[in-house]
């Protein structure tokens, strides 16, 4: 072959590599269009690709409940048939028994995307021992021929704080009609600011509140304390003191997340009262009298006061009917 011969042949081999290289290079795309990863439509044949549309709560909570919405797409030009979607449980995902976690779609058109798209939803539980973040949860979706698996990102975040309530500084009463007061440190010891944070003791057994039984601290960061002081009574309860002669006194700390939700933390807060039975005040005692009857209140001590008056009172009046008398003989 001389060398304009091989010119033509060369020619004429470059123009065929031209003409079919669009059809070979379609084909490697088609290939990798049946990833997730890829906007590229699959010529004759499925591709099935799935996201996760929605969340709602848009940070799921540690032991509640959130609202998945998923998107099944089909960006293939073939249809298909007897298509299912389900959702793998695994932690920290799950659902509540007896619900399904597969779906039945049927048959999944081809280039199904956008309004066309199929949608699945679930309502899934969060293991209280989620970590927060991003939290991956799976999906499996095709039919008995053609399964795929994709993983998605679900966020979870504990809004939740943490409270250590102690005593400091209280001051027992020094006789026995008076009040002991009470101080109490409430700490943040939590990863999130309660808002709005109020601490208070209910009412309960063994104790009483005189006075104010509430505080309002405001925003409590994580890692602040703040100081609230309650004027608490020990009650001559049934149940007997805590050990070594201290007794748990509950106080609720109400506070608002990061969420929008109001919680209440309890907490048990151990209150000598080994050195208090002096001023211990029980509750009204009746007593038969051949004029009636009345009621003594408190302690022993209260008991012996109230006789002292009426003898005072006695006496007083006795003196004045001796002295009518006296007036009356002059």
């Amino acid at each position: 072959m001389d060398r304009i011969g091989k010119l033509i042949f060369v020619t004429i081999v470059a123009g065929a590599l031209l003409t079919f290289a669009p059809a070979a290079m379609a084909s490697s795309v088609v290939a990798v269009g049946t990833t997730s990863s890829s906007n590229y439509i699959a010529v004759d044949q499925t591709s099935l690709r799935a996201t996760l549309l929605n969340q709602d709560p848009v940070s799921a909570e540690p032991g509640s409940y959130v609202n998945l919405l998923f998107k099944l797409e089909n960006w293939g030009t073939m249809p298909m048939n007897d298509a299912n979607f389900t959702l793998v449980q695994a932690f920290p995902f799950t659902l509540d028994p007896g619900t399904d976690a597969t779906v039945q779609l049927g048959t999944v058109g081809s280039l199904a995307r956008g309004a066309t798209s199929y949608f699945i939803k679930y309502k899934v539980k969060v293991d209280a021992d989620a970590v927060g973040g991003e939290n991956q949860i799976k999906v499996e979706f095709g039919n008995a021929t053609s399964l795929s698996q994709q993983t998605l990102n679900v966020s979870v975040e504990d809004p939740r704080t943490d409270f250590d309530v102690i005593t400091q500084g209280s001051t027992s009463a020094a006789s026995a009609t008076a009040l002991s007061s009470t101080n109490l440190v409430i700490a943040n010891i939590g990863a999130n600011t309660a808002y709005s944070t109020i601490v208070s003791v209910p009412d309960q057994s063994g104790f009483r509140v005189s006075g104010d039984y509430a505080s309002i601290v405001g925003n409590l960061n994580a890692g602040d304390y703040t100081l609230v002081s309650f004027t608490v009574v020990p009650m001559n309860a049934t149940a007997a003191p805590a050990q070594n002669g201290r007794r748990d006194l509950i106080v609720e700390v109400s506070y608002t997340d990061g969420l929008g939700i109001r919680r209440t933390v309890d907490k048990n807060v151990p209150i000598d009262v080994s050195g208090s039975s002096s001023v211990l005040i029980e509750r009204a005692r009746t007593t038969s009298t051949s004029n009636g009857t009345f009621q003594l209140f408190g302690s022993t001590g209260m008991t012996y006061i109230t006789i002292g008056v009426v003898g005072i009172v006695a006496i007083v009046l006795l003196f004045k009917v001796v002295g009518r008398k006296k007036k009356m003989k002059g």
